[in-house]
């Protein structure tokens, strides 16, 4: 079983780290799936190992009835028993050997499914470092390029603009003072010209 993991990957962007975990991630499921595999079949040989055992024992104390008996005549009925006593020690063999293997197999898929998982979960960790250094970063440059407009326009000409500012606030000030006293002036002097009318009328 080969796994789908880049060995020669170069993870040059967030994005790439993030196809190689979605690859880590494609390669642990394939490699669980040949794991659960490798375990169902162990354990289907050691169940058959277990039978071919039960049934090797079963002969043998068949074919030990039957030569202790006392009775030589039936010590006939005890060779297709030693035939198939025979073919089921070949079979014993046959199956312990199956059996080892498929131990050392679940045992060597079982270490390289850890593996890949520890592998999965640190590049999931440094991920998530690696985003949180791209966002802190994206911010510095946001702060620097706002500190640097500011810096460009310098503390000498940002307070003449201010003092222009407030110099243009004042001058409109007056204007409207001006106006305002003017306006006043034009609404009193056209009462006391009525006062003066209304008396001359009464006289």
């Amino acid at each position: 079983f080969t796994t789908a993991s880049p060995t020669n990957f170069t993870c040059n962007s967030i994005g790439a780290v993030k196809q190689y975990i979605r690859d880590l991630e494609t390669s642990v499921g394939k490699l669980t799936e040949a794991a659960v595999q490798a375990t169902g079949y162990r354990r289907t040989e050691e169940e058959n190992l277990t039978r071919v055992q039960a049934q090797k024992g079963e002969l043998n104390e068949n074919i030990e009835l039957i030569l202790t008996d006392q009775d030589a005549k039936n010590d006939e009925l005890a060779v297709p028993l030693e035939a198939r006593l025979i073919a089921r020690e070949g079979e014993e063999i046959r199956l312990k050997a199956s059996v080892e293997e498929a131990r050392q197999t679940e045992k060597n898929l079982s270490e390289a499914l850890n593996g890949l998982k520890e592998k999965h979960a640190s590049m999931l960790s440094r991920l998530n470092q690696l985003e949180t250094a791209d966002r802190t970063a994206r911010a510095k440059n946001a702060a620097a390029q706002a500190l640097e407009k500011v810096g460009s326009i310098g503390l000498e000409g940002a307070q003449r603009s201010v003092d222009d500012v407030a110099a243009k606030i004042d001058r409109e000030k007056h204007v409207a003072d001006a106006r305002f006293e003017l306006a006043m002036g034009d609404v009193q002097g056209d009462n006391v010209e009525k006062d003066v009318l209304l008396t001359q009328a009464r006289q």
